[in-house]
């Protein structure tokens, strides 16, 4: 069995001078086995000083009786003094989470005033003092504001994606030589005096109730890691980065000896110090992506703590190789998550070669199908194995009210499993691929499954609503969900009970950080060093992946057309394009495309070779570092793309920034691509138009000058707008979206508690959609429209025999109601004996206890002379709409459109919708659309009419009913749940919502939304014929 933990947080008051912190040492390795070193920090805020509390929780082992004590710290890690007790506090761990309130409930007192205190006094006079007309605009915008929750400072943000934003990769040979070894023992011994104030202060004299002989781990790694930091430090790297990576991390072999320290630029331009593993084993370098890197920054420059999880980029053979990475990897807030290498590798193969080309609007090909060698079921499996591992560890390590931020496609069911162990956890994902339309995603055999998971987010972004409108579409046409506009500019989607929100905002670069990084005097040397190999020639130059979506092929076959066409461009003009490969496009599928763009090349460059100019092509094809990208940038006149479909690509947003001089700059854009939509001055082509392509071409090298207007007008919207902000305005978002808690679950105990202890029961059940599948089809149609009929499917016989033990009982009274007629609901109940049924919504209605075996009608005086004049304006509809029928209830007709598509049935419907209104205006009728069908009915009749009139006669004649249970799945359900919510807290004799012991109402909803008072049924957890199950088996006639 494996060890369970509870996440404890910890807060306590304790006054403190500048400078000082405190952190809670114990018993425990999460509280640092007695080590001030590997402590438990706590924080506070302005708010609640001089409180301090946890962050993050301490995993803690389940029932196992802990001893702890707090300690004052300064800001070198060293113990200033201990808490003033006597002797260890003591707590034992349960539950899944465990506050620790040693401030006495401190921080809850001081949180509650803050929340519903009044105004301060003088922000009351402010607005006295105001004009009427300000004062009235004031109380407007708080009341749009209304509702907008806040970030809580308390909370943290976890961000997960599937790899960190720091790579930790495999020294090639981890035995050390002679000199590097020695350099790091000097380095540690070096800065032993310092770590032995922090790592020797906690003999028995620091503190009376600490213990004598606390356990000591060896010293050696965490020296090392301080000499790490302290020369990380001494180079200015700043705060949180190798500074915070203290614990088990050093410096690269110059650093040790004691130079600065080596670093790197990742995607983004930042700086990020080369660090090694204590054990020399592994070493950290930056990523190659630019989002992630980006987001690293956010930690310090957001009022929220922010932590990454994510898989680390290597496999370590054992726990020792997984604690010296986790270590590498502390100071930077990165938890890495370790997953089995087969697995993980279907996993990449399942994304790389299945989800990323299909949300590319690509279908995969049965070759590379074939070069898998491996079932897409099995690729399947590893992905679902993926994502519960992640959601495990994420919710292992998180609060219940921290913010989730998920990353990308390979992520997209971690927010179900997150949601099944985390029911309100606040989950943001973000795609930063397409998406494609619903007529490619829907041909993913998983594409249900995929879509139910990603729905189990509070907020789903994407780059550009192209892409946000093909999920909407999808997510109707394959789930039939309903999306519609709310407060704010965000869409919402109604699914599970609750409103998942869509946004749409793009990511930007690290515009400061790339001007910085275009310093470096490496950057612009070997920008200089192109220059000078083409001298006066114009540049056009491109970074791209090597892979078929990118288009070289077409790029070149374009340039080409260029030269030909346009003869002063000979000898004048150079393309330099850098092509890296790419773990998405297999290895021989790989060196196929480059192997032919390279003989293209040669044919381009041989064709035109004569002139004595040099090439016109310059093909690489390897990996491209950071300082080779932003080189090409700056050298080249203009930056083109021909890719064939690409999300966003932020090379154009990099290339801008690059081109910050004086030189007139141009951009050719493939119009596939997201960023030309976000940029105003590239020129936008169509990557299959090669004359188009060759035109653009032209118009860079000839007319950059009238293009520098809006050149400008693009640099100043990528000055002005970050990565960061673009972040912190997604999460702000997130939060505001956060699961509400007014989402009522049907608990079935509560249900089977209220069943035991009641004597009077009614049972109210739809039918089709709750009791049966809703399938109805076309079964019989006449030409005048007199006769037409909608064949169905039935209950189940599991569900007929639950009716049957239920009405075994002569308290209990079960009624179905249906838009049914009453032929066809006597032949499917034929074998239920006293079951009550409602045909056509209630108007015609049977009740062994009330009508006995005849059917009462709710108008028997009806005039349906307006059904002649409804049904020929249905028929015009139907001969225009591919997939609708129209159904004749006896006493309504409706037009069903649910096997017509979906857009255009609903447009259909909304017109026929309106059209009926103004025709029948003034007959008895009301016309009322629903999912998938518009109905024509006589007015006042319904559901709840009927249920209304059951209550009643059934309260008169057999005394006060103690329990309703209702359930239905549409609109037309909506009648009955307000009928029931009305009878039972007004004046009428069933008095079921007051909290007394013998009296409940239950209204249950099957549906998308959450009605109010009323309980969903959770999916996968109980289905109302597993439920109609539970309530028969406790039947027994002993009971009553």
């Amino acid at each position: 069995m494996r060890a369970l933990y509870t996440r404890t947080f910890f807060r306590v008051v304790i006054p403190t001078e500048f400078g000082e912190k405190v952190a809670v040492v114990g018993s425990e390795s999460q509280l640092g086995n007695w080590q001030v070193a590997r402590c438990h920090e706590l924080v506070t805020n302005e708010d609640v000083v001089p409180a301090w509390f946890s962050k993050k929780p301490a995993m803690l082992p389940l029932k196992k009786k802990v001893a702890y004590k707090y300690v004052i710290l300064n800001d070198r890690n060293e113990i200033v003094r201990w808490e003033e007790i006597e002797g260890n506090r003591e707590l034992t761990p349960t539950g899944v989470e465990m506050l620790v309130e040693d401030d006495n409930g401190f921080i809850r007192s001081k949180t509650s005033c803050d929340l519903t205190g009044d105004a301060a006094p003088e922000t009351q006079e402010k607005r006295e003092d105001m004009p009427q007309g300000a004062a009235d605009l004031r109380e407007r915008l708080l009341s749009a504001k209304e509702g907008f929750a806040e970030i809580d400072e308390n909370d943290s943000l976890v961000v997960v994606s599937l790899e960190l934003p720091l790579r930790v990769v495999r020294v090639a040979t981890h035995q050390n030589s002679a000199s590097e070894a020695a350099a790091i023992a000097a380095a540690a011994a070096a800065a032993g005096a310092a770590a032995a104030g922090t790592a020797g202060a906690e003999p028995s004299a620091a503190a009376e109730g600490a213990p004598s002989s606390p356990p000591t781990p060896s010293a050696a790694p965490e020296e090392a890691g301080a000499a790490g930091a302290a020369a990380a430090a001494a180079s200015g790297t700043p705060a949180g980065g190798a500074a915070g990576a203290g614990a088990g991390a050093v410096a690269g072999a110059a650093a040790a000896g004691g130079g600065p320290v080596p670093q790197q630029r990742d995607g983004s331009g930042a700086l990020v110090p080369f660090l090694r593993s204590s054990r020399g084993r592994f070493e950290l370098r930056p990523s190659k992506c630019t989002l992630l890197p980006s987001l690293l920054h956010l930690r310090g420059k957001t009022k929220l703590a922010v932590s990454f999880f994510g898989f680390p980029g290597v496999f370590p053979a054992d726990a020792e190789e997984e604690e010296e990475i986790r270590e590498l990897l502390q100071g930077f807030s990165c938890y890495p998550i370790f997953c089995p290498e087969k697995e993980m590798q279907e996993c990449f193969s399942f994304c790389d070669f299945v989800l990323r080309p299909l949300l590319h609007n690509v279908l995969s090909t049965e070759q590379q199908q074939q070069q898998q060698q491996l079932s897409s079921e099995q690729l399947w499996g590893s992905y679902l194995f993926i994502n519960k591992l992640f959601a495990s560890q994420v919710t292992l390590q998180m609060h219940e009210t921290d913010i989730v931020w998920i990353h990308d496609f390979q992520l997209l069911i971690a927010p179900m499993y997150i949601t099944r162990r985390n029911r309100t956890a606040n989950i943001g994902l973000f795609l930063h691929v397409p998406f494609p339309s619903s007529e490619i995603f829907r041909c993913l055999p998983y594409r249900e499954e995929i879509l139910r998971g990603m729905l189990c987010a509070d907020l789903i972004g994407f780059h550009f609503f192209e892409y946000a409108r093909h999920f909407l579409v999808t997510c109707r046409r394959l789930l039939g969900l309903e999306f519609s506009f709310r407060r704010g500019g965000l869409l919402a989607i109604d699914f599970g009970g609750r409103s998942v929100f869509v946004r749409v905002g793009h990511v930007h670069i690290m515009y400061n950080n790339l001007q910085q990084a275009l310093l470096d005097a490496n950057c612009s040397a070997a920008a200089e060093a192109i220059r000078s190999r083409h001298p006066g020639k114009f540049i056009f130059g491109s970074v791209d992946r090597c892979e078929p979506l990118a288009g070289l092929q077409l790029k070149i076959a374009a340039f080409e057309r260029f030269l030909e066409c346009y003869e002063y461009a000979r000898g004048e003009v150079v393309l330099i394009q850098y092509a890296y490969p790419v773990r998405s496009w297999g290895r021989s599928d790989a060196a196929a495309l480059a192997s032919r763009l390279q003989r293209q090349v040669e044919e381009v460059n041989a064709k035109y070779s004569a002139l004595g100019r040099g090439d016109h092509i310059e093909l690489l094809i390897k990996e491209v570092e950071w300082h080779e990208r932003c080189s090409l940038f700056t050298a080249a006149d203009c930056l083109l793309d021909s890719c064939i479909r690409e999300g966003l690509n932020l090379n154009p947003f990099e290339y801008l920034c690059c081109r910050n001089d004086l030189r007139p700059t141009a951009a050719i854009l493939s119009e596939f691509t997201g960023c030309s939509r976000a940029l105003a001055s590239p020129i936008r082509v169509n990557p299959w138009n090669c004359d188009a392509m060759a035109a653009a071409m032209d118009a860079a090298v000839s007319g950059r000058e009238t293009m520098q207007v809006a050149v400008g007008r693009d640099q100043t919207h990528l000055q002005h707008n970050n990565t960061l902000n673009w972040a912190e305005e997604f999460v702000l978002d997130l939060a505001r979206a956060r699961k509400s808690a007014d989402l009522v679950y049907l608990d079935t105990s509560l249900v089977m508690t209220a069943f035991r202890n009641s004597r009077h029961r009614v049972f109210f059940f739809d039918c089709e959609g709750t009791l049966a599948p809703d399938q109805r089809r076309l079964a019989m149609m006449q030409k005048n429209g007199e006769e037409l009929f909608a064949a169905g499917r039935p209950p189940s016989g599991q569900v007929q025999r639950c009716l049957k033990a239920l009405l075994q009982n002569p308290k209990n009274t079960v009624v179905i109601l249906s838009g049914r007629d009453r032929s066809l609901l006597e032949d499917w109940f034929r074998d239920v004996k006293g079951i009550g049924l409602c045909a056509e919504h209630g108007y015609y209605y049977r009740l062994d206890k009330l009508t006995g075996d005849e059917w009462g009608c709710m108008c028997p005086d009806a005039d349906f002379t307006w059904k002649s004049v409804a049904v020929e304006l249905m028929l015009q509809y139907v001969k225009r709409t591919q997939g609708s029928f129209i159904e004749n209830k006896g006493s309504a007709l409706v037009f069903q459109y649910r096997d017509a598509d979906p857009d255009f049935g609903q447009l259909q419907a909304k017109d026929l919708s309106s059209h009926l209104s103004e025709l029948l205006f003034g007959y008895p009728v009301t016309v009322v659309s629903g999912k998938g069908y518009v109905e024509v009915k006589l007015l006042g009749v319904n559901k709840g009419k009927a249920v209304e009139r059951i209550l009643q006669t059934l309260s008169t004649l057999h005394g006060d009913i103690d329990f309703v249970f209702c359930i239905g799945d549409d609109r037309s359900d909506e009648d009955m749940f307000a009928v029931i919510n009305s009878w039972t807290s007004g004046d009428g004799r069933c008095l079921p919502n007051r909290q007394g012991p013998n009296s409940s109402s239950l209204i249950t909803h099957t549906g998308r939304e959450q009605r109010p008072t009323s309980h969903q049924l959770q999916r996968g957890s109980v289905s109302v014929s597993s439920l109609l199950g539970l309530l028969s088996s406790f039947l027994r006639p002993w009971t009553d």
